[in-house]
């Protein structure tokens, strides 16, 4: 298969992937920083502490939904999740007799947080991540990954016996550029935009109550780092990465730090 013929098929397969998730009919809210200062920002507020604790969440207008829209988002997020498996099988099973391009697969992990408004209410979190990349030229891979951040409620921020995580699964294709900064030290700036879905779980609770989110939304990300190669197959990689989750308000932004190690052959 020839290099236009590679490229005109890679370019379909993400093509069908994104128009698949902005032309849906509705995202349900994302709902995790935001929702949660909104929610049990009761400290900064004195006046409202004595009324506002976890336990009323279902008072509050934006979490007010019944179970046939619960169910209406679960199967919205099943839908979305499987052309994200199907845009990835059709990746990886693109004809192998292009032997000129190189594959490329990581594993990594870091450090997340949140930014801007709200941050102040969750921990720095942790990230895990895989990645397969399909090198299409010189210096342009295409591919896809999978990540999960997992961030801890700062109850620092709260009165009472309050308690709550956040788990961020993204679903990302994306492009990665790669340039050669040192031949001797085996040393590549390596830059990388994607785009893709974020589903969210988030449960909070204190000594009465507890409550749970699940939400999903569109998003991008972009990031620049640094490759080092260690051996023939394995390659260092650190990359800072930004992420921005597009919801109803303010869009959602957290920062992370990758520290991964890619498998090539």
């Amino acid at each position: 298969m020839e290099s236009k013929q590679f490229h005109a098929i890679m370019k379909k397969n993400i093509s069908n992937l994104l128009l698949a998730v902005i032309r849906s009919d509705e995202f349900p809210g994302f709902g995790v920083v935001q929702s949660t200062v909104t929610l049990l920002s009761f400290r900064d507020d004195p006046a409202r502490a004595p009324q506002h604790n976890v336990s009323q969440i279902n008072n509050y207008e934006f979490i007010s939904r019944n179970k046939s829209n619960i169910m209406e988002r679960k199967i919205k997020v099943y839908k979305r999740t499987i052309v994200f498996v199907v845009f990835l099988t059709l990746l990886l099973n693109i004809d192998c007799a292009i032997a000129q391009y190189n594959n490329a697969f990581g594993l990594g992990g870091g450090i997340s947080k949140a930014t801007g408004d709200g941050s102040e209410f969750w921990n720095i979190g942790l990230e895990v991540s895989g990645e397969y990349y399909r090198k299409v030229s010189e210096n342009v891979l295409i591919g896809a990954g999978i990540a999960i951040n997992h961030w801890e409620l700062n109850e620092d921020k709260f009165e009472g016996d309050v308690s709550g995580s956040n788990n961020i699964i993204e679903l990302t294709p994306s492009i990665m550029y790669v340039q050669m900064l040192s031949q001797e030290l085996e040393l590549h700036f390596l830059g990388q935009i994607g785009a893709g879905y974020y589903i969210n779980n988030q449960d909070i609770k204190d000594e009465i109550s507890s409550t749970t989110f699940h939400d999903s939304k569109f998003g991008v990300n972009f990031g620049a780092g640094i490759m080092i190669g260690g051996s023939k197959n394995a390659i260092l990689t650190v990359t800072p990465k930004y992420h921005i989750v597009f919801t109803e308000g303010e869009s959602m932004k957290y920062f992370a730090v990758n520290l991964g190690i890619l498998f090539i052959n």
